[in-house]
């Protein structure tokens, strides 16, 4: 799904970390940080991204 990318440099791998599970993508964000304004902006954002393309 993300090889292109990875080859191409447009993505990153920042973590040898692996987890498996039913959706494509996923926000993970640390508990602490869940609450700052920007992080709650920025998954707004992605929330009605997606909800576009779907």
């Amino acid at each position: 799904m993300i090889v292109e990318e990875l080859a191409d440099g447009s993505l990153a791998q920042f973590s040898e970390v692996e987890v498996a599970g039913p959706f494509g993508y996923w926000l993970d964000v640390a508990p602490q940080h869940a609450g700052l304004e920007y992080v709650q902006a920025f998954a707004g954002w992605l929330r009605e991204a997606v909800l576009k393309m779907g």
